[in-house]
């Protein structure tokens, strides 16, 4: 099947791997904020057509990152729909449609490629900035020299003026996402985020911390 095909090119780190909305922990803290996300996968191709992009903002271990992976999973269903139609192929074989990368890997990347013959910085660039959904986990980890503001700067900017939906998880607010990336690149984002509907605040107690 064409949607298997698109799951085994989303690459996920184990660790992360099978996690689902099924298996995501709804509480009193994010049962809205899980609707809300709910709603940006149901309604995905409207999503797709306006460029919107989801925002999850809050401390660790409150399960950021599986709502992410979950909302990518269910998205390649999408993709997978659009693929299959007028396409006689089971298999898909083109580039992946859903990316996922922590921020400090995603800077990483880049850097190696100037000592790399087999990477380049350009194709690094052109595939973070023209999948059809890009995942970035953690913003804000990575230390925040103007090289790497330049880089990121670059890639959000671009996904932002061609509408190109893109997930981010950061534990910054607002004011240290304008110190870390810029406060036009942040109002760019809360733009893409339709005004706000979709960044989202997670608060409570860490699952790792009430697991031990």
């Amino acid at each position: 099947m064409i949607y298997k095909s698109m799951v085994r090119q989303f690459k996920v780190p184990k660790r992360f791997r099978g996690k689902t909305f099924d298996n995501y922990e709804v509480t009193e803290d994010n049962k809205k904020l899980y609707k809300t996300v709910k709603d940006y996968v149901d309604n995905f191709e409207e999503r797709y057509k306006n460029g919107n992009w989801l925002m999850l903002v809050g401390g660790f271990g409150l399960g950021k990152t599986h709502l992410a992976l979950a909302a990518g999973i269910e998205i390649l269903k999408y993709f997978a729909k659009e693929e299959v139609k007028g396409n006689m192929n089971t298999v898909y074989s083109g580039r992946p449609k859903v990316k996922f990368v922590s921020s400090s890997e995603l800077v990483q990347s880049i850097r190696d490629s100037y000592d790399s013959d087999q990477l380049n910085e350009l194709d690094l660039m052109n595939g973070y900035k023209n999948t059809k959904l890009l995942i970035i986990d953690d913003l804000g980890t990575e230390k925040a020299s103007e090289w790497q503001r330049e880089k990121m700067y670059i890639i959000l900017d671009y996904r932002y003026r061609e509408l190109l939906p893109t997930i981010i998880t950061t534990n910054l607010e607002v004011g240290g996402l304008q110190e870390h990336l810029s406060e036009r690149v942040v109002e760019r984002i809360i733009e893409a985020t339709e005004g706000g509907k979709f960044l989202l605040n997670f608060e409570g107690q860490s699952y790792r911390r009430r697991e031990k």
